[in-house]
């Protein structure tokens, strides 16, 4: 994208949120000194966040791109993109690292089931989307044959894409938001090479869940908008214990 709108600001945001942006930057304060830097996303947020707070860019109609996945992956994925920030103080860095423990799966797997945030995906339309550019993605409906659905506010228009159908629909998806011809993906977020990518392919092989923490990712209003009953069918089966 910002290779296409050479000429237009591309930004990477993970949340406008007020609360969430002061839980993120305390993380990064905190965790400085062993990072070394502040994610790009972050900065961004702060400063989209700005602009819209002081009424800048009030004539401007933003166009946004966000994707859903399957909640537990989106969630796995999560906790290792963010190991660098709280898994330092748990000892997992370390461990993945050194490669030395033979319970460390199964003391990732304990802390991610009941320390994880896993409601985070389920409210992220209404706290950001509804809330700051009065589009309701939820309400509206998804159009899951398709694979993504474009949605139309006062002061935004939104692209939602399915993580699953991202590879078949993009060129379709991205041509009709925003007029781009022939869109093709670059791979950047790649898990396979980070340092955690053998461990992280482990723990997605053995975690499983109790009937009832899939009643409390599956039965919810966030997935039943995204997914068939066939396709969420599919995600309790694959994770089930």
């Amino acid at each position: 994208l910002k290779r296409q709108f050479q000429y237009s600001p591309v930004y990477h945001l993970h949340t406008l949120c007020s609360n969430r942006l002061r839980d993120e930057e305390k993380t990064y304060r905190t965790n400085f000194s062993q990072l070394g830097t502040i994610h790009n996303h972050l900065l961004d947020s702060l400063y989209v966040k700005k602009k819209i707070t002081n009424h800048k860019y009030k004539d401007t109609k933003w166009k946004i791109v966000t994707l859903v996945r399957d909640p537990i992956q989106r969630n796995a994925s999560a906790f290792f993109q963010t190991l660098n920030l709280h898994g330092k103080n748990l000892g997992f860095t370390d461990k993945i690292k050194h490669g030395k423990d033979p319970n460390l799966i199964s003391e990732m797997t304990d802390y991610f089931i009941s320390k994880f945030d896993h409601t985070r995906p389920f409210n992220w339309f209404d706290v950001e989307l509804k809330k700051y550019f009065g589009i309701d993605v939820l309400a509206a409906g998804f159009p899951r044959e398709k694979g993504y659905g474009i949605f139309h506010g006062e002061t935004a228009d939104a692209l939602v894409i399915r993580l699953e159908d991202l590879n078949y629909c993009a060129p379709e998806a991205f041509y009709e938001f925003t007029g781009i011809k022939n869109f093709h993906l670059e791979n950047q977020q790649v898990s396979g090479k980070k340092y955690y990518s053998k461990v992280y392919k482990e723990f997605l092989n053995q975690i499983k869940f109790s009937e009832s923490f899939l009643n409390q990712i599956y039965d919810t209003r966030f997935t039943e908008t995204f997914y068939t009953q066939a396709e969420i069918d599919r995600f309790r089966a694959k994770w089930a214990k």
